[in-house]
């Protein structure tokens, strides 16, 4: 945008505060007051100029500051005085020089007797004043380096440049605070020390509260993030933390305290280089050389040559945004960042690197001995508090208005610990109490679509486009939107989607500073950006930036919907992490527009993650082939004889990412979306990488992606199964629920041992009707008893202590006993027990409702759990598991080690089926020497034979179905037809055509394909 012309007659307001302290620079600050009288204001004001910045750090220079403030704000007699002008500055500038030399000139007492003494005194005084500064000069030139040089100018600039971030005239979007009228003074940020980098810890910030991580982390405070550690210098500083968290505060911050040389530590060093890596001239940096800051009349190459004999010592570099440089300079060992946070380059310098945590991954390799990792934590819900009631200025009805709102919705709730998103969320929320709208915003898309009106309509008063009572459109993404009235007549359309396709090009690239080039046709930036001046000599040009990143991210999916076909790729979002909020901010769009998320956009929500694609295609997969496999089952049964409920345990459940999670959110149709259609749901905080149980992936759940599930479970017939690890995910769970009047879905939970103690209050206060399903592994007998006899409603039960769930009753008072929906049960006996057994016969007896019952038992003795089989009984599906060390189970003893037995996965595993009364075992041998002689009976018995290179599955049944046999007669006719088979030379034909064979009267065995024996059991 083309600069105006200032003359000297210019009339200037507060916009020209920074030209103003400029021009200022060298004036005494000591003087305010009489600068202040000299303006026009009053007497009260300066005094109550002078008791609001009592006790801060150089209270002269904030006190002038606030003078010349209001009096380009014309306050008081100003314009009486004399309208503000760079004419009327230097008038009352020389005014004040004026009297200073009146006061010099003239004694305090005029008697004649002294006027000849003064005039003797006078000359004698300027002789000596002129030869001490000579002296203080001579000394000074023989003591100050051109590093103090350099170091001295620095502070200058900093001073200048930086402080603006602090003053609530020019910096209307503060990152830690919203423009107040009076001082907003910095906001102290909770920090904390992080000793590992762990899965454990990432899983712990993601879920716990401000106030856990401090309970758990050490505290930091900012004067001590430099503080040595075993009093050895410190080399790197790792400060991580979300976007609008107040990193770029905290950097700027830590420079302002070396300017002012209020920081203990910060004074060690001679010279602080700040470096806002968003910049470009930077990012195009080769050399260290490159890196530092141009100051006009200082050899830069001296300062060069002299931090590189020093090997950096003295030199503090803070490296803001390390997120914000492109992908190649955060990862490749030859970036000039890289080396200089490795120690390649200036190994003696310190560096601070701040961050988003997306990003921080690979500089965790570079923590060692002498370095520091820190966390930026946010706002405790007290603090959001005490910041809401300043932002309504006391208003204790408002601010409780405004609590009682986030407190019902999670997903603003989770946003308040942000400094950014609760000056969104406060300036939002007054704009619906001014105008009486009580249908306030609930996703993340409609705040900032009413944010961004917000902003517009106060941009466009100001250049009195519209009227301060003019009714912004619903929604303003496309160009239909900005065809009503004054918005039509102006170009407000052309500039709106100008700033959508730069901030499109810009998160594609990882940009986040727009140079004049993207001004040069008088491009107005709506209110949307702030503009900037870099340091001198460094770089002169102006330069834009969106107010903060996630509004850049937000007109970048402004652009995708008016241009879908420039959708970024699945590896552009493997490589940029950031788009992941332009994608969620897209499908929210696409909402407020009523439109369907298209295919593509469906395949990268899906598969976005290169674990869960895996998991993803191998759940396609097995959906796909369901019906193919449950027939290869059945032919390996005549007459029908698979378990007849068979598909109802293998529809599996889709894992949930936070990003699914966070786009349905936006857009719940997803839910319709063929991806999703199977209407069972995971979300669990780690997921299996491979085949290989010991490989997990972590994945970032937060406290309001379970807000998001109790939501779209409450709106929607689906079942959801997840595992809470905290009652914060349990709480957001429940205020999902209850933003919607009615609950339509079912949930699953699965509780571990290390969570159920600090969840079971939360746990007991979920709506009974919804819970139909429960894993608790936990030997935590007290509260699984609680938790069985809470939920009435239970159809499925898997407990793997069972043999610990006595719950202090006699068993026909077992909570277990009451659940009069509970049709499956699975549980794990370690160890022999009759009381175990006891109470397995009562579940199982005729009249009660469970009908499927799988057994997984370590130890010989537990066979007899076998002979619940010869039982009357009320299952349909008996499963059973017993791991075993050997085929002679002589060998196998009575102690076992389960995981070991697990790791070798030597298993014998049966299904029976009572439809048919059939058994079917993975390994008729390991059954044969295990089982001694057996009476059950049974209709058919089958098992599996390795014929040459291939497995079969044999079948051994009787012709007529009231016919039935020994268990024990299966077997031996089970091993007959084995050695059978041996004396046929069978071609693949035979095996693929169900061969039968009759073994006597009533006898029949037949042969199918199969596969694996160790697999068979998956799909019941």
């Amino acid at each position: 945008m083309a600069s105006i012309m200032i003359t000297d007659t210019t009339v200037l307001d507060i916009t020209h505060l920074q030209l103003v302290l400029s021009k200022l620079k060298h004036f005494s600050k000591a003087k305010w007051k009489d600068f202040g009288l000299k303006c026009g204001l009053y007497h009260n004001t300066l005094e109550a100029i002078q008791a609001n910045n009592a006790g801060k750090p150089r209270p002269a220079e904030e006190c002038f500051r606030d003078c010349v403030a209001r009096w380009l704000r014309r306050e008081d007699n100003v314009n009486e005085e004399g309208e503000p002008t760079l004419q009327r500055l230097a008038d009352i500038v020389e005014n004040i020089k004026c009297e200073d030399n009146h006061k010099k000139l003239v004694p305090d007492t005029p008697a004649q007797n002294f006027t000849i003494l003064w005039w003797i005194i006078l000359p004698v005084s300027v002789v000596v004043a002129i030869i001490s500064i000579i002296v203080i000069l001579m000394h000074a030139s023989s003591s100050t380096t051109a590093i103090d040089e350099y170091a001295f100018e620095l502070r200058d600039e900093y001073n200048e440049n930086l402080t603006r971030f602090r003053d609530p005239d020019e910096n209307k979007f503060p990152a830690a605070g919203p423009s107040f009228h009076d001082y907003v003074p910095f906001i102290p940020l909770k920090l904390i020390k992080v000793e590992r980098h762990s899965t454990e810890n990432a899983e712990f910030f993601k879920k716990a509260s401000v106030e856990q991580i401090l309970e758990k982390f050490e505290s930091i405070e900012i004067h001590h993030i430099l503080k040595p550690l075993k009093d050895k210098q410190l080399r790197f500083v790792l400060i991580e933390g979300e976007p609008g968290i107040g990193k770029s505060t905290l950097a700027k911050e830590l420079t302002l305290r070396w300017v002012r040389q209020t920081d203990e530590y910060l004074n060690n060093f001679k010279v602080v280089i700040f470096i806002a890596l968003r910049h470009e001239t930077y990012q195009k940096a080769k050399t260290f050389e490159d890196l530092l800051i141009d100051v006009e009349d200082i050899n830069m190459t001296e300062i060069a040559l002299s931090i590189k004999k020093t090997k950096g010592a003295g030199v503090l570099w803070v490296l803001d945004g390390f997120d914000e440089l492109p992908h190649q300079l955060r990862s490749n060992s030859t970036s000039i960042f890289i080396k200089l946070i490795k120690g390649d380059i200036l190994r003696k310098s310190t560096k601070i690197v701040i961050t988003r945590h997306a990003a921080s991954f690979p500089l965790y390799t570079y923590l060692e001995h002498n370095s520091k990792s820190l966390y930026i934590v946010g706002f405790s819900p007290n603090e959001t508090r005490k910041y809401a009631t300043k932002y309504f200025e006391s208003n204790k009805t408002l601010a409780d208005e405004f609590q009682s709102y986030y407190n019902r919705n999670t997903m603003v709730e989770s946003m308040l610990y942000n400094p950014m998103n609760c000056f969104i969320m406060c300036t939002v929320f007054n704009d619906f109490i001014r105008t009486d709208n009580k249908k306030y915003p609930r996703t993340m898309t409609e705040i900032y679509n009413h944010y961004v009106c917000i902003l517009l309509k106060r941009h466009l008063i100001d250049k009195k486009v519209i009227e301060i009572r003019y009714k912004m459109p619903r929604h303003l993404i496309c160009k239909m939107d900005f065809s009503i009235s004054e918005l039509a007549q102006s170009s407000t359309w052309n500039q709106f989607y100008f700033l959508s396709e730069i901030a499109y090009n810009g998160s594609m690239r990882q940009e986040y500073i727009f140079k004049n080039e993207f001004h040069n046709l008088s491009m107005i930036t709506l209110g949307m950006m702030d503009t900037n001046i870099g340091f001198a000599g460094f770089d002169e040009d102006e330069f834009s930036s969106f107010i903060h990143t996630t509004l850049q991210e937000y007109f970048a999916a402004i652009y995708l919907v008016n241009n879908p076909d420039f959708m970024f790729t699945i590896e552009d979002l493997k490589q940029n992490s950031n788009l992941e909020v332009v994608l969620t901010f897209y499908v929210g769009l696409l909402k407020l527009l009523e439109r369907k998320v298209d295919n593509e956009t469906m395949n990268i929500i899906l598969n976005h993650d290169d674990d869960i694609l895996n998991y993803i295609e191998k759940v396609s997969k097995h959906h796909n082939e369901i019906d193919s496999h449950i027939t290869e089952i059945k032919n390996h049964l005549i007459n029908g004889m698979a378990c007849k409920d068979a598909e109802s345990d293998i529809t599996p459940y889709i894992q949930l990412t936070s990003l699914m999670l966070r786009c349905m959110y936006e857009q719940d149709s997803l839910l319709q979306n063929r991806g999703y259609i199977l209407k069972k749901y995971l979300l669990s905080h780690y997921i299996q990488r491979s085949k290989s149980k010991s490989t997990q992936v972590y994945l970032h759940i937060k406290d309001f992606d379970y807000f998001i599930c109790g939501y779209i479970v409450a709106t929607h017939n689906i079942t959801l199964q997840f595992e809470p690890f905290s009652s914060s995910e349990i709480i957001a769970f429940k205020k999902g629920l209850q933003s919607h009047p009615s609950v339509n879905g079912k949930i699953k939970i699965r509780i571990y041992n290390t969570s159920i103690e600090g969840m079971i209050t939360e746990l007991l206060t979920i709506p009974i009707d919804m819970v139909t399903g429960l894993q608790l592994a936990t030997n935590d007998n007290v509260s699984a008893c609680q938790i069985i006899s809470k939920f009435s409603s239970l159809q499925e039960i898997t407990f793997p202590f069972f043999n610990n769930l006595h719950c202090n009753s006699v068993i026909s008072k077992h909570p277990l006993l009451k659940l009069k929906k509970l049709k499956k049960l699975i549980v794990r006996i370690e160890k022999a027990s009759k009381n175990a057994f006891e109470l397995l016969k009562q579940f199982t007896a005729r009249g009660q409702p469970l009908k499927r019952l799988h057994i997984c038992v370590v130890g010989a003795e537990n066979i007899q759990i076998l002979n619940l089989i010869e039982m009357q009984f009320s299952l349909e599906v008996l499963r059973i598991e017993v791991s075993v060390l050997s085929l002679n189970p002589r060998s196998w003893g009575l102690a076992f080690n389960f995981q070991y037995l697990k790791e070798l996965n030597v298993k014998l595993k049966f299904i029976w089926c009572k439809s048919n009364n059939s058994l079917k075992v993975n390994d008729n041998e390991l059954l044969a020497e295990y089982i001694g002689v057996s009476k059950i009976q049974l209709n058919s018995y089958t098992s599996f034979i390795h014929y040459r290179d291939r497995i079969v599955a044999a079948t051994i049944y009787s012709s007529s179905e009231p016919v039935t046999s020994d268990l024990s007669d299966f077997i031996k006719y089970f091993r007959s037809y084995r050695s059978f088979l041996k004396t046929k030379r069978l071609t693949a034909k035979d095996l693929n055509r169900n061969l039968k064979t009759r073994i006597n009267k009533f006898i029949y065995a037949m042969i199918s394909p199969s596969t694996d024996q160790n697999q068979f059991v998956s799909f019941f």
